[in-house]
């Protein structure tokens, strides 16, 4: 797991050499507008894209240790030994060649809208297109780690887990599992909350770029609500398939201390203690998700929405 554009500036040996790179990738993507010099177009450029370079970047510097920590937490959950090599396995099989063409194709995709919607019909609009594949291969290197956080959460569904028997919604490693996945959810939905922040302000002064707004707020709302509820839904699979096995123990030990009172003709003081228990995990809550992460989600989604209503109301002014 690695990020080409981090992967470049970590490949210079001093701490000079490294701020150099960063701001040099920063610096690009305002080079491909260049040739709009004289627009306000460019004045935008100039302050925007620098800004979003600099946020894809920073959260993909966040989102590495991240996606390293599910994995070693996932590998830490496995029971077996075999069932743990295959899992580290398809971890060690993640190749550049997959990295790169997701990259690549989140980039073309974006710049393909951006061809779409721009309204500059002058030959500059191809370069303003290159500007926007060459961000949107940096959001690639984003989209491929999250992909990866989704592909590895599934792995583990339906491996023998160490989870707790009574309650395994709240097993040590499963809660940290949960707590991650719902971290890297609401760090998203804040970035993409000032990535369609700073689209919105641009349909102040361009008000066809209104339809990127519109764009940008259902992939919030769609990539957030992806995010927490895809890995959420797994972890209730795993903590209910628990709960069913512990479940059928004890409804197996309970018919053995009832043949026992049908023969003996007195009740043992252990199915009571069985009875607890039952009812103990029956009680036990099925999601390992406090209410300060399901409120941390809830705002990432609200607040995703407002850019879109500003950019409404400012274009529906009669002036």
């Amino acid at each position: 797991m690695f990020s080409y554009f981090l992967r470049f500036i970590e490949s210079r040996s001093s701490r000079i050499g490294r701020m150099i790179s960063y701001f040099l990738i920063i610096g690009l993507s305002v080079l491909f507008s260049t040739p709009r010099y004289q627009e306000a177009w460019f004045l935008y450029v100039l302050l925007a894209y620098p800004v979003i370079g600099a946020g894809v970047l920073e959260l993909t510097k966040r989102l590495l240790p991240q996606v390293k920590l599910i994995r070693s937490i996932s590998l830490e959950m496995v029971v077996s030994r075999p069932n743990r090599e295959h899992l580290s396995e398809w971890w060690e099989k993640l190749d550049s060649r997959e990295h790169f063409l997701w990259c690549f194709l989140v980039a073309l995709v974006l710049a393909s809208l951006s061809l779409a919607y721009n309204a500059n019909l002058s030959w500059s609009r191809y370069t303003d297109a290159l500007g926007v594949f060459y961000l949107g291969f940096m959001v690639g290197d984003v989209l491929y780690l999250l992909l990866v956080v989704q592909s590895g959460i599934y792995q583990i569904k339906g491996l023998p887990l160490k989870l707790s028997p009574l309650d395994p919604a709240n097993t040590v490693a499963l809660r940290r599992l949960a707590e991650k996945t719902f971290t890297i959810a609401v760090s998203i939905g804040f970035s993409l909350l000032v990535l369609n922040a700073v689209v919105a302000s641009a349909s102040y002064l361009f008000p066809h770029l209104i339809t990127g707004v519109l764009i940008l707020s259902v992939l919030a709302w769609f990539t957030i609500i992806v995010l927490s509820i895809y890995p959420h839904l797994i972890f209730w699979q795993l903590v209910q398939q628990k709960k069913q096995e512990t479940l059928l123990m004890l409804e197996g030990k309970l018919l053995a201390l009832y043949g026992e009172v049908k023969k003996k003709g007195e009740v043992s003081p252990r199915i009571e203690d069985m009875l607890k228990l039952q009812n103990q995990v029956l009680r036990a809550k099925s999601f390992p998700i406090s209410n300060s992460e399901f409120f941390g989600i809830l705002s990432a989604l609200c607040l995703n929405f407002i850019p879109l209503l500003l950019g409404n109301i400012k274009i529906s002014l009669p002036w």
